[in-house]
């Protein structure tokens, strides 16, 4: 999504950087990798605040109309709390991160190059739309925002010197729109994003060489998107479009995952072996061009009432255009892997593994066009 983060700045207490490779442990890439380190809680009780903004006075004209940015807004704010629930024991951490981006939108029938009646570009200083009311009606600017509010905690629990447990949550809420210069205000969409990640973590040490760590995830995905009309959407080549966004979305995706790891450590050597398993529920409604769209060809042939192409998705098999648009599936995915890491000096390390990974969905047959009325 549009979204300028997915957690906090203040949550992140380091990042790793892996350039040699993936290990069989993490598979499904070829390359490296970059893993983010979350903040926790200590004895102390410690804290931030920050707060970031773009002045609008000190932002230029508009390069293309020339107009001062009136809506303009970019603020970036939040913080952070963590310390001590049980000293030694229990400890929390929370951090908050909101944007706050608001921009206007110079909305131009035509763009920046507008046309005469015949489709050639017009030589001339004046509006050549101000005869169609159409098009006046939805003429001017309008401003497009991208807010966004995260937030992150986590819960840190030393039961005892050989068992730990870590909880994090995490929740972005983003509330964009999908704009552009050729579009009038009617034709825009929201663009939202909504993520919860829940995360539960054991930590158990065997002894003085083995580890045991298990860990279960959630994730819900929700991307929806609304036209700001039902209308059908005009579109007036080289001039602009209005009407309903063509567009409109649903789509949600959950999934759970569970992760077994055991490690046994040694001076020189490590190896380490488990098993993931993800299971992702999968939904989406996209109708395209569901409400209809109107092709025309040039300005003039918009005001003559003749368009070129008419485009609409209907529905099959007696649904409406958003049941036949919609997909739904289960998917299972399991991996395994052993490895082992052996470092055979302060600057010879090798590194061996075996990764199985196994995919499982639907089956759909392929449609057949030429009969609908075979679709189930």
């Amino acid at each position: 999504s549009k979204a300028p983060f997915s957690i906090s700045i203040e949550a992140i207490r380091e990042f790793q950087v892996i350039t040699d490779g993936a290990p069989a442990e993490f598979g499904r890439m070829g390359g490296g990798y970059l893993n983010a380190i979350t903040k926790s809680g200590t004895n102390e009780l410690t804290g931030s605040l920050f707060y970031y903004t773009r002045p609008q006075n000190l932002l230029a004209k508009s390069h293309s109309t020339g107009l001062e940015a009136t809506d303009f807004k970019k603020q970036q704010f939040g913080g952070s709390v963590g310390g001590p629930i049980i000293k030694d024991k229990l400890f929390y951490f929370v951090a908050f991160d909101g944007n706050r981006d608001s921009q206007p939108v110079d909305f131009v029938w035509g763009g920046n190059s507008p046309v005469a009646l015949d489709g050639t570009a017009a030589n001339v200083a004046v509006d050549p739309y101000n005869n169609d009311a159409a098009l006046i009606a939805r003429d001017g600017r309008y401003s497009s925002k991208g807010d966004a509010d995260t937030i992150f905690a986590r819960l840190d629990w030393f039961v005892s010197a050989d068992h730990a447990l870590q909880f994090r949550i995490n929740r972005t809420d983003f509330n964009g729109d999908i704009t552009g210069q050729t579009t009038s205000r009617e034709n825009t969409s929201t663009d939202d994003s909504k993520v919860l990640s829940l995360v539960g973590q054991w930590n158990w040490t065997i002894g003085s060489s083995w580890l045991n760590e298990f860990r279960y995830a959630f994730v819900s995905d929700e991307k929806p998107r609304v036209p700001a009309s039902r209308a059908p959407q005009v579109n007036i080549s080289r001039v602009g479009f209005y009407g309903g966004y063509p567009f409109s979305r649903e789509f949600e995706t959950k999934r759970t995952q569970f992760t077994e790891t055991l490690t046994y450590l040694t001076p020189s050597l490590q190896l380490k072996g488990g098993f993931d398993l993800n299971l992702t529920d999968i939904a989406e409604v996209f109708a395209g061009r569901g409400n209809g769209e109107y092709l025309f060809s040039s300005l003039a042939n918009f005001r003559a009432g003749t368009w070129s192409t008419y485009r609409q998705f209907m529905g099959l098999g007696g649904r409406t255009a958003q049941e036949a648009g919609r997909f739904a599936d289960k998917e299972k995915e399991f991996s395994a892997f052993v490895q082992g890491d052996w470092r055979l000096g302060n600057s010879l390390k090798m590194v061996l593994g075996l990764r199985y990974d196994r995919q499982e969905h639907a089956d759909f047959p392929i449609a057949s066009f030429a009969n609908p009325s075979a679709f189930p």
